[in-house]
C-alpha cells in the first residue's frame, strides 16, 4: 500500500511541471518547416549550387584548370583532361 501511495504522490508532483512545459511549447511558433511549400532562409555563407556551365553550342565551359579540385575541402573532385572533337583539352 505504501508503494502505491508513494507512486501516486510521485505522479501528482511530477505531472504539473510536465504539463507546464507542454503548454509553454504549444503556443510557440513551430521550429520545423513544411519543406516543399516553405523554403528556409539561405545561410550567409551559402555560395550556390555547383553545376557545370555550357556554351551556347552545348560544349562544356570547363578548361580543366584544377582550381575547383584544389579548393574542395573534402578532396571529392578529381579531374582528368581529355581532348574533345575539336582537339581542345577539356574535362
Amino acid at each position: 500500500m505504501k508503494d502505491v501511495l508513494r507512486a501516486l504522490t510521485n505522479v501528482v508532483w511530477r505531472m504539473p511541471p510536465a504539463f507546464l512545459v507542454t503548454m509553454k511549447h504549444m503556443f510557440k511558433k513551430p521550429v520545423t518547416l513544411d519543406y516543399p511549400r516553405e523554403k528556409a532562409p539561405m545561410a550567409p555563407r551559402y555560395r550556390g549550387k555547383h553545376y557545370l556551365e555550357r556554351y551556347d553550342d552545348g560544349t562544356e565551359r570547363c578548361v580543366c584548370c584544377g582550381l575547383c579540385a584544389a579548393a574542395c575541402p573534402a578532396d571529392a573532385i578529381y579531374m582528368e583532361p581529355e581532348e574533345n572533337e575539336k582537339g581542345e583539352r577539356r574535362a
